[in-house]
Formats: structure tokens, C-alpha cells, sequence
């Protein structure tokens, strides 16, 4: 009787190995009248946006520093440089009221014990957020729809 239930209970998990195969992931469509991007079963819907850059075209800096003792290893000192790189960039972008730098330009100094960077770009604001239509030229890059390929060529 105990084989018998040793058989059983075998037959059962091998059939839940069996049955537990990864299942192909699946991508939804979404009907173009709801412009949505393709979701994979994350659950999450993206709807598309398009967003116009404002580039200032006067230069500002920003700096951080830090002082690292003599016996610190390159790649803490590698790790502590791209860290400052983040801060220059940080007080840049807060100094100018920007969302972001664009054309960073980045200066290291390490003198003595004090590893200084320096970063000098162009700040810039995103504006005009709205939602992307088929007018839009920058559809054909969200959605690959044939029929908005053929709309575009008609153009």
C-alpha cells in the first residue's frame, strides 16, 4: 500500500512539472483609435505623448567636489567621480530652473586630496506635452501600423 501511494504521489508531481511549462508571452494590440503602445500582460497601458525640448542657448555650470583620502582604491575613486559628475549636473540643472543639460561637457581636477567636476551645457525645459496623433510624423516610431505607413506614403 505505501508503494502504491509513493506511485501516486510521484505521478502527480510529475505530471504539475509537466503542466508547468512557460507559457509564450503574448502581446496585446490595441485598436488604433485608442492609441495605445503593444502591452505585454504587465498590465500597464502606455499612452503615447510627444513633448517639445526648449533649448536655452546661453551655457551654465555647475559644480561638486569632494576630498578622498591618499589610500582610497581607483575604482571607489572611478565610483566617487561619476557620483560628482550626477551632483555638476544636479546643481547645473537646479541653477538654471531646467529639466535637463544638454551637451554636457564635463571637467575633472584632482588635486591633492579634493577630486573637483565641473560641467558646462546648454539647460533645457520640456513644454507642450500632448498626446500623439497620426499628423504627427513621429507615429510611424511608436506604432509600426501598416496602415499609418501607407497614410504617410500617400503624403
Amino acid at each position: 500500500m505505501k508503494g502504491f501511494i509513493k506511485i501516486i504521489l510521484l505521478l502527480i508531481v510529475i505530471i504539475g512539472l509537466v503542466n508547468c511549462a512557460p507559457i509564450p508571452q503574448q502581446r496585446l494590440r490595441f485598436g488604433v483609435q485608442d492609441l495605445a503602445i503593444d502591452v505585454t500582460h504587465t498590465g500597464i497601458i502606455q499612452r503615447p505623448m510627444l513633448v517639445d525640448l526648449n533649448v536655452v542657448n546661453t551655457a551654465v555650470s555647475g559644480r561638486a567636489s569632494e576630498t578622498i583620502p591618499a589610500d582610497t582604491p581607483h575604482t571607489t575613486i572611478s565610483a566617487i567621480r561619476s557620483h560628482l559628475e550626477r551632483l555638476a549636473v544636479k546643481n547645473a540643472v537646479e541653477t538654471a530652473n531646467a529639466d535637463l543639460l544638454v551637451r554636457p561637457i564635463y571637467t575633472v581636477t584632482h588635486q591633492g586630496n579634493t577630486l573637483t567636476v565641473e560641467v558646462k551645457g546648454y539647460p533645457a525645459r520640456y513644454t507642450n506635452f500632448r498626446p500623439i496623433t497620426r499628423d504627427d510624423p513621429e507615429w510611424n516610431l511608436v506604432f509600426d501600423d501598416e496602415e499609418a505607413s501607407k497614410t504617410r506614403k500617400r503624403r
